[in-house]
């Protein structure tokens, strides 16, 4: 489509004395000529909003919104949440003295100390120095103006704008130091970016939603996925995805790799001593296939005794840390293809954080699973309409049949009812009478159920 053209105030004019010209028999086009005088009002108000115009871009893109329009684009991600952070007083505490130690002398909150250069303070906070003592035990004080030029030294607001009866002296024996000047926009703009990188992230639904976004590059997707917390072992998280067709799980078979490899020993490839965490090559790792880790001279070690393996992650911890010279081989089987892309995207790339951020919160482990798949059997007797093809209808309930169960999700009840809805949807069925299924079929959180052709048995 094409692009806007932006015009100045001598090009609209000219437009209009051109239109005037052509269109009647004015033909005086002087700087003292009465029309050109009243054309030049209008021009200068198209000229304005052109102008305006060629402003919206940049106000409307974080990157170049400056001021009250960045405010704006602010509240407009995320309202009564992104706000510019204003100026904040500094805060410290100051000293009442006197020379005298007889009676008892209240300072009021509020009174105002400075500091040589004139910088205010107040008091937040009765003072008293009791009788005998010369001095009051420090008392809060904040800044009179906000900004970072409220911070100061210790032992510089020795001023008063008014000394209260009774005390000679005040000093703050601590620095100023919490006053802060209001937001930049250039701190304000990396504070938006900031936000939006890691905006709901690690909620169910930004899992979900992150998870139906990996696609591979053979065309293979997450069409379902389905979050399932651990009531009991909070911070445990369970993934479940599926391509459609419930052959998202695909598994590589690791007969041996030198974990240990790389490491100084002596010799090459083996502990240097003291390792207590190290990393397999490829994860996650398949947890219902026994994971087989060999330490030289110890033998096989033994899991939770002797190491802990992090599935998801592949990072082995050792229990003792490893002696110096000490090798280790490991055998298991990792999950490839959609699961282990999935399971990248969700944990991020310490080596690629461009691409690879991350989804997942601190202390959060999300495991990626693929869901058990239940075949389901529906069989029903079908009574037909005259003038319909007993054999094309049962194919159009096949399909309409097919197309219901096999579109549910993960954790997608299958409604007996929903079943015979179906059905009777199909041109040509004047009544059914569903054998089977009895009842609705639920699924639960690992489940999806799914049907074939084969199962649908049409009478």
């Amino acid at each position: 489509m094409p692009t806007s053209q932006l015009k100045r105030y001598e090009q609209i004019l000219q437009a209009m004395l051109n239109a005037v010209v052509a269109r009647t028999d004015l033909s005086d086009l002087t700087d003292a000529s009465v029309f050109k005088h009243l054309l030049a009002g209008p021009a200068r108000e198209m000229d304005e909003i052109y102008y305006q115009l060629a402003l919206i871009p940049d106000r409307w893109n974080i990157d170049t919104a400056v001021g009250d329009d960045l405010d704006q684009r602010a509240t407009e991600i995320q309202p009564a949440l992104l706000f510019r952070q204003q100026a904040t007083k500094a805060t410290g505490s100051v000293v009442f003295s006197r020379t005298g130690t007889v009676g008892t002398t209240v300072i009021p909150v509020g009174t105002t100390v400075k500091t040589v250069d004139g910088k205010s303070f107040e008091t937040t906070a009765v003072a008293t120095i009791a009788d005998t003592f010369t001095a009051a035990p420090a008392v809060a004080a904040i800044a009179v103006l906000g900004g970072a030029s409220g911070n100061v030294a210790p032992n510089t607001i020795t001023q008063f704008e008014a000394k209260p009866p009774g005390v000679n002296f005040v000093n703050n024996p601590a620095s100023f130091a919490t006053g802060s000047d209001k937001e930049t926009d250039d701190a304000f703009r990396d504070r938006l970016k900031a936000f939006l990188r890691t905006l709901a992230r690690c909620t169910p639904e930004a899992l979900e939603f992150i998870s139906r976004s990996v696609v591979l590059s053979n065309g293979q997707r997450v069409v379902y996925s389905h979050v399932f917390e651990d009531p009991i072992f909070r911070g445990e998280v369970i993934l479940y995805v599926d391509d459609g067709s419930g052959t998202a799980e695909t598994v590589v078979v690791i007969a041996a790799e030198n974990v240990t490899a790389g490491l100084g020993g002596p010799p090459p490839n083996s502990a240097v001593g003291g390792e207590e965490f190290l990393s397999l090559n490829n994860k996650p790792v398949k947890p219902t296939v026994p994971v087989v880790i060999t330490s030289a001279p110890r033998g096989i070690l033994t899991p939770d005794v002797d190491y802990i393996l992090d599935d998801a992650s592949g990072q082995l911890y050792f229990t003792p840390a490893l002696s110096a010279g000490e090798t280790i081989d490991a055998a298991y089987t990792h999950f490839s293809g959609l699961i282990q892309q999935v399971q990248k995207v969700v944990d991020g790339d310490p080596l690629d954080r461009a691409n690879y951020p991350g989804w997942r919160a601190a202390g959060v482990r999300v495991r990626v699973r693929t869901p058990q798949i239940l075949q389901q059997v529906v069989q029903a007797t079908l009574t037909i309409q005259e003038g319909y093809s007993s054999a094309a209808v049962q194919a159009d309930v096949k399909a309409a049949l097919s197309g219901y169960i096999n579109g549910l999700g993960i954790s997608g009840d299958v409604i007996r009812n929903e079943l015979i809805a179906v059905i009777m949807g199909v041109s040509g069925v004047y009544n059914v009478s569903l054998v089977q299924p009895v009842s609705d079929a639920v699924m639960l959180d690992d489940q999806l159920p799914r049907v074939t052709s084969g199962n649908i048995l049409l009478s």
